[in-house]
């Protein structure tokens, strides 16, 4: 478990004993666990590098609880995978001017997300499945000229009952 009011010194075992820090709950992701983020703030990325559970079950990061879990810090993507492979995302907005990414990835479910306020781009990775999300382009500043979603050689890319908001789109 993760909360905004956590400390990374508990066991993350509890939503009484969460951890602060998404940091923490991806360094210790495995395969077929489950990161139960509760509603809030996170003023830092959601940053998984280099997981790879291609073998077993799948890895999930997901929201638990009624709220919103927003993830971002301003200074970098606010969801950055890099070279990991079956995990699944769901329920958590990120918002970053600095977009978010996928890339050098292989079998990652991203369900029921909003990116807000930048771009997701996914590149050289495959089997990447969209559903429910929402990509919102703001109408003004930095990124006008971005789309929304940006695919980059990519291999089989699944994009089901997703809506794209702003004034450029894929």
């Amino acid at each position: 478990f993760v909360s905004e009011n956590g400390d990374d010194q508990n066991d993350g075992a509890t939503p009484r004993t969460a951890w602060r820090s998404l940091a923490k709950a991806t360094a210790a992701l495995k395969a077929g666990a489950t990161v139960y983020v509760m509603p809030g703030r996170y003023h830092e990325n959601l940053v998984i590098e280099g997981k790879d559970f291609e073998g077993g079950n799948p890895a999930s990061i997901r929201i638990r609880g009624k709220g919103v879990a927003v993830v971002g810090n301003g200074q970098s993507p606010a969801l950055k995978v890099i070279g990991s492979r079956n995990i699944i995302i769901k329920g958590l907005t990120f918002d970053n001017a600095k977009g978010s990414m996928v890339k050098d990835s292989r079998g990652i479910a991203l369900r029921h997300l909003f990116f807000k306020d930048g771009p997701l781009t996914v590149a050289d990775s495959i089997w990447i499945g969209m559903e429910n999300c929402t990509f919102a382009a703001p109408k003004d500043g930095p990124i006008q000229r971005a789309s929304s979603l940006s695919l980059e050689k990519c291999g089989p890319v699944i994009l089901r009952n997703s809506l794209f908001t702003g004034p450029r789109h894929c």
